[in-house]
């Protein structure tokens, strides 16, 4: 068993266990899931790397990190995911927003507002 004296030493293990288990964005990943697990941001995050985490707060971040070992999407890790700006409580039941969707709105939007706007007239009888 691992000893985390510290937040580095949570970071670099589970750093180490999504890149070995083929995670492309595994340091920035390791660090959401560590930042939801203690409930800080990151500028707390890298001026207390010296914190002692509680049993509970390790606990919790090996869960996290592991699921996302197993190729369990991060959104539903944690629970919540951004989209168009608004943030959307992840169930395991629930389409998970993606940022291709908000491409494709984006080009819908674009080509809608070039359409001129036709109005049907109604003629009285």
């Amino acid at each position: 068993m691992h000893s985390f004296s510290n937040l580095d030493s949570l970071l670099e293990f589970g750093s180490e266990y999504l890149c070995s288990h083929s995670i492309s964005n595994y340091i920035q990943e390791s660090s959401w899931i560590l930042l939801h697990t203690i409930n800080k941001n990151s500028t707390w995050l890298y001026s207390h790397t010296d914190y002692c985490p509680t049993d509970v707060e390790i606990e919790n971040y090996l869960k996290m990190i592991y699921k996302r070992g197993d190729h369990i999407p991060l959104q539903l890790i944690l629970g919540s995911a951004t989209f168009y700006g608004r943030d959307f409580t992840i169930y395991p039941d629930v389409f998970i927003p993606r940022q291709d969707t908000e491409t494709i709105i984006d080009v819908c939007k674009k080509k809608i507002s070039r359409q001129p706007l036709i109005y049907a007239q109604v003629q009285a009888a």
